[in-house]
């Protein structure tokens, strides 16, 4: 709709044009269809508007197939009595409301009335109680609005009772039947939406779900009393020359803008219809609208053929539909018939496997099972993307798609991955085997034994020691080596080493007798500590360094006691010297030898335990290495059942390739030589001319029939005239309508004018026009309530005769 401003807009493009470019526009537009350029009368003009209307009726017959409700007699009872609840409730809250508006009413003129008193007062007391009377009415209108809402919200308890009723009586109720409640009980929520308000949901035409939100009359009632009040005192309102001068003005400024905006359409569309470019659009539209005749007899005579061969071939859909059939029925099956089972092992190693046990293979006490009696093995129809799932007996491109195949879902896919994490948790416990800081590398063994078996004869020798030593101390526990008797040796071995110096030859009387008694003296002092590089194990040896005077003998005293050689010998060997403060004379246990940590005992216990764990750990990862071996075995076992499964069922497979290719062969490839996709491309190319035009060696030939409608849709028709139909026009539309309200605007605003310089308008104008807006909205309000109540009745008059009905049925 034009503005005062001169503007209008090109609805749905969101351009504004002025009065000024739209006489412009004109100009331009003849220059361009002197010039041949009609496509920019297209863009110059493309005007759009669209108006829907939307009707509804209701049947008020009896309903057919009432007598069908069986044992209904309870819950329609139930529905009859809270419909009739909640109609006896919302037509106590009618009454009271409408008691509450009149009251309401006259609290707001009181209300008026006090205010205008309240800027008379002349003296504090009267303004007091002026201000205590204002008071008073506020409190009694939010008592009165309280009182309202709870009644209200109890009738809204009642009919939200009265719907779910209704909803549980429902499935007692025959289609017929429903179809007739159901249409009553939706005109029956609508009327309580325009009455009260709420929200409710509306679906397009394209299925899109929108929400929209409903006032109610009471709200706007309710709202119109507050305008009421704020019109009266609102000092604004109150009319003089100056205002109604100024919407004199107003006005001329609509109508005039309305006028210009409709002769320059009414001048735009007489020059576009006749042009050229329209003229060459309606040749071009004749022409394609034969060739689309034509294209349209064959598109039915191919789908004619089409049909045809389908309808002949029938029973080669159903024969495809039986095949696939068979396969859905086939019998599932099991592996074997017997479970199968692997022991890992009972120890700690079978703990620390952590898995998690499945449908078909579980693991308790160090052992694995597979269920091979569960029904894994079975066949399906693999559907392609164009499955159906509510074929007819003719549908058959969804089956094309289609394979019967092994179906893994069926548990086979689920075993195969639970044997598979088997063998990873077998194999995981292995690495954890392997990881220890121990190596288990069967290569390392002969080396660990070397090492424990070198470690074995020291610790023999240090305990062979050791046990000499006790026996020295338990023979003699003060005894040993003194220092006199040193000196005593050392003596006596030099006097030896002089004879023996002094002999001819190594094989003397002398040597022959001095040897043996100095040695006993040399393995004395070896035995008490001495420590030397010297070899005297034979004669000759002891003869050349006495010739040479290189004989090595200890120069200070060695002193030795048994009791010292034994906390030495308990040491070497034992790596301890005392037990709880007392000398070792019994062999310690491994275990206190372990604790000490020390000595050639426990290096052997050491090394021992290295290779018997060595040897251990070996031993168990064979033994998974085995268990990953048979427990991969199933797997075997699981696909030799599959291939046996499918070779067993391979007619009832087979026959569904067979069928599908019989489709093929009779119906696909004899309904492609038709060839329908090339008369609808064809067909396609057509209409989108007969749409959009035609690119032409001198242009293009543009579609300007929607352009057309639209500048007549915008300029209308106008009262009184005759149509393009030649029918009568009775009421005005477009801008011819517009205009009209425009020039009734104009004498309105006129007569208000004259009145006033008459001196016939008033304050009370104000407040009959602030009524006339009230009045209105209780009008609303009103019809609102009589629909309402309409309906309302309505509801309770089928909801007594289905229990009547009901009733009579059940007796």
């Amino acid at each position: 709709m034009a503005a005062a401003s001169g503007r209008f807009y090109v609805w749905g493009t969101g351009i504004c044009l002025s009065l000024n470019n739209l006489s412009f526009l004109i100009y331009k537009l003849k220059f361009l269809l002197s010039m041949k350029k009609v496509k920019y009368l297209v863009a110059a003009l493309l005007l759009m508007g669209a108006t829907t209307t939307f009707t509804s009726c209701i049947d008020n017959d009896e309903p057919a197939g009432i007598t069908e409700l069986r044992g209904a007699k309870a819950e329609l009872l139930k529905a009859k009595a809270a419909v009739e609840l909640a109609n006896a409730a919302y037509v106590e809250a009618q009454t009271q409301y409408e008691l509450a508006m009149v009251e309401q009413l006259n609290l707001t003129n009181e209300g008026i009335k006090l205010a205008n008193e309240l800027q008379q007062a002349k003296n504090e007391e009267e303004i007091a109680n002026i201000n205590n009377r204002i008071e008073q009415n506020k409190l009694i209108q939010q008592k009165i609005l309280l009182e309202l809402n709870q009644q209200l919200a109890e009738a809204q308890k009642k009919y939200d009772d009265a719907m779910a009723a209704l909803e549980l009586s429902k499935e007692f109720l025959s289609d017929e039947v429903l179809a007739v409640l159901e249409k009553v009980q939706q005109n029956y929520n609508n009327a309580y939406l325009a009455l009260y308000g709420g929200v409710k949901t509306e679906t397009a035409p394209d299925g899109t779900v929108t929400t929209v939100t409903v006032e109610g009359a009471k709200n706007k009632l309710e709202q119109a009393y507050k305008d009421y009040e704020e019109d009266v005192i609102n000092a604004d309102n109150y009319i003089n020359e100056a205002t109604l001068n100024n919407v004199l003005a107003t006005e001329t400024a609509e109508r005039d803008a309305i006028k210009a905006e409709l002769d320059l359409k009414k001048e735009a569309l007489s020059i576009l219809l006749a042009s050229d470019e329209y003229t060459a659009w309606k040749n071009l539209q004749q022409v394609y609208n034969a060739k689309k005749d034509s294209l349209e007899i064959v598109e039915g005579d191919k789908k004619n053929q089409i049909e045809k061969i389908i309808s002949e071939n029938v029973s080669v859909i159903t024969a495809a539909k039986t095949a696939e059939t068979k396969v859905k029925k086939t019998e599932k099956a099991a592996v074997a018939t017997e479970t199968s089972s692997v022991t890992i092992e009972s120890g700690d190693y079978a703990a620390q496997l952590g898995f998690q046990n499945g449908t078909y293979v579980t693991f308790a006490d160090g052992k694995f099972t597979a269920n091979f009696k569960a029904k894994v093995l079975a066949l399906t129809i693999n559907e392609g993307d164009k499955k159906n799932a509510n074929p007819g007996e003719r549908d058959y491109d969804y089956l094309l798609d289609d394979k019967a195949e092994f179906d893994v879902n069926q548990g086979y896919k689920a075993f195969s991955e639970e044997i598979d994490a088997a063998v990873k948790a077998i194999q995981k416990a292995k690495e954890e085997v392997t990881s220890n800081d121990i190596a288990n590398d069967a290569a390392n063994l002969p080396g660990l034994k070397k090492t424990m078996e070198t470690a074995k004869e020291t610790a023999d020798e240090a305990v062979a020691a050791w046990n000499v030593a006790v026996a020295a101390y338990q023979a003699d526990p003060d005894g040993g080596y003194s220092a006199t008797q040193f000196v005593a040796d050392q003596k006596e071995a030099e006097s030896y080493i002089t004879s023996i110096a002094g002999a001819a030859s190594k094989d003397d009387a002398t040597v022959i007798v001095l040897y043996p008694k100095f040695m006993e003296i040399w393995n004395k002092w070896i035995k008490y500590g001495y420590e030397t590089k010297a070899d005297y194990s034979t004669a000759e040896k002891l003869y050349n360094a006495a010739k040479a005077g290189s004989v090595d003998m200890p120069t200070q005293p060695l002193t030795f006691s048994n009791e010292k050689n034994l906390t030495a010998a308990s040491l070497k060997a034992f790596g301890m010297e005392k037990i709880d403060g007392k000398f070792v004379l019994v062999q310690p246990s491994d275990e206190v030898i372990r604790e000490a940590a020390n000595g050639d005992y426990y290096n052997y216990l050491v090394a021992k335990d290295k290779y018997e764990n060595t040897l251990a750990n070996t031993e168990v990862v064979a033994t998974y290495d085995k268990a990953v071996e048979q427990v991969t075995a199933w797997k075997t076992v699981l696909s030799t059942a599959r291939a046996s499964y499918l070779e067993d069922n391979k007619e009832v497979i087979d026959g569904v390739s067979s069928a599908l290719q019989n489709v093929t062969d009779k119906i696909v490839t004899p309904v492609a030589k038709v060839n329908l996709k090339q008369t609808t491309d064809a067909l396609k190319i057509v209409e989108d001319v007969l749409k959009y035009g035609i690119e032409t060696t001198d242009g293009k030939i543009q579609n300007l029939d929607k352009l057309v409608s639209t500048l007549e849709a915008a300029i209308g028709k106008q009262e009184g005239s005759t149509d393009s139909e030649g029918q009568f026009v009775v009421t005005s539309t477009g801008l011819y309508f517009e205009l009209e309200n425009a020039e009734k605007a104009v004498l309105r605003a006129e007569k208000m004018l004259e009145l006033y310089k008459a001196g016939s308008l008033s304050e009370q104008y104000v407040i009959e026009w602030a009524e006339n807006k009230l009045n209105v909205a209780k009008a609303e309000y009103e019809s609102a309530v009589n629909d309402f109540n309409y309906w309302s009745k309505k509801l309770a008059e089928i909801t007594n005769k289905l229990y009547d009905t009901a009733g009579e049925s059940a007796e």
